[in-house]
């Protein structure tokens, strides 16, 4: 069996990769940092970021924040 990178579906979200590597560059990121870093609006980054823990990508680090 193959598997291609588009079956993992992260290419459904236009921001997926760029948000996941923002998080993986510092090893974790604050939301007004990424969002200032990727160029991207808040909502925008709100959705990506809630489809991505959705799908299991990503998890929020209850214990950071305001």
């Amino acid at each position: 069996m193959v598997l291609c990178v588009q079956d993992l579906g992260l290419f459904r979200q236009r921001w997926a990769i760029r948000v996941i590597a923002a998080i993986a560059q510092h090893r974790g990121s604050r939301f007004a940092v990424m969002k200032y870093e990727l160029g991207v609006s808040a909502d925008t980054l709100s959705s990506t970021l809630r489809w991505l823990v959705e799908q299991g990508w990503v998890a929020k680090n209850a214990g950071y924040g305001h």
